[in-house]
């Protein structure tokens, strides 16, 4: 969703509220929806000194999800013989998994899924802080290396994918330290009507790969 989104928005909510066709109930429930539409979600995950936090965001509200709570562990229930029905069901689900014929199919959909995903999402903030460091000074210029390296192969990779509003990388190592240090923090948002065009595309996309292979099915299944 672009920057001029909101504008526009606003633009039309007002467009409405000049329109002498509309009643004010309409209206308000237009305006609801909309807004409901465009509001931000996203989730904002930190880390340091070994501990990680992530939280879901909605619109204003945070809610966290990581570390949860302990939860006393409940009782599994006895497992149950599968009648032969459930066992037609599944012989019918192993036919639809992929083979390897699919495999370069599945590829250019995953591609271009991910493709998509990337597309509707924007990162706010992407921050790391890593001091390197170790009992041993070879080991220490060694990770260093490899973090360095790491680091800035992917990150072209993921400025082309998605948007990234602002960006700290520092990396440094300290032969002095016994332990490294490490701070990570990301913030990625999205609008709930760029989910829901997400989740339409990708549902129709396998939605077409399972009626293929099920009418394959079917057809093979009657030719014997």
């Amino acid at each position: 969703m672009t920057a001029g989104a909101p504008l526009a928005a606003g633009g039309f909510i007002v467009a409405l509220a000049a329109s002498p066709w509309l009643p004010l109930p309409l209206l308000l429930l237009s305006a609801g929806l909309l807004s409901l539409l465009l509001t931000p979600l996203g989730i904002v995950a930190y880390h340091h000194n070994g501990q990680t936090r992530v939280k879901l965001k909605i619109g204003f509200l945070r809610v966290a999800l990581w570390p949860r709570k302990a939860k006393k562990p409940r009782a599994r229930p006895a497992a149950r013989r599968r009648p032969k029905k459930a066992a037609e069901k599944g012989k019918m689900l192993k036919n639809l998994l992929p083979g390897a014929d699919d495999a370069g199919k599945l590829l250019a959909f995953a591609k271009k899924t991910a493709g998509r995903f990337f597309g509707v999402i924007s990162v706010n903030r992407l921050g790391l802080r890593c001091v390197m460091g170790s009992s041993d000074a070879a080991a220490t210029a060694l990770n260093y290396g490899r973090l360095c390296a790491l680091v800035h192969t992917a990150l072209p990779l993921l400025r082309e994918a998605v948007n990234i509003r602002r960006e700290s990388i520092d990396i440094t190592p300290d032969f002095q330290a016994g332990k490294s240090d490490i701070t990570f923090i990301a913030d990625i948002t999205l609008t709930l009507a760029s989910l829901i065009g997400f989740a339409a595309l990708t549902a129709a996309g396998a939605a077409g790969y399972i009626l293929k292979k099920t009418t394959t099915h079917y057809k093979e299944k009657a030719v014997r």
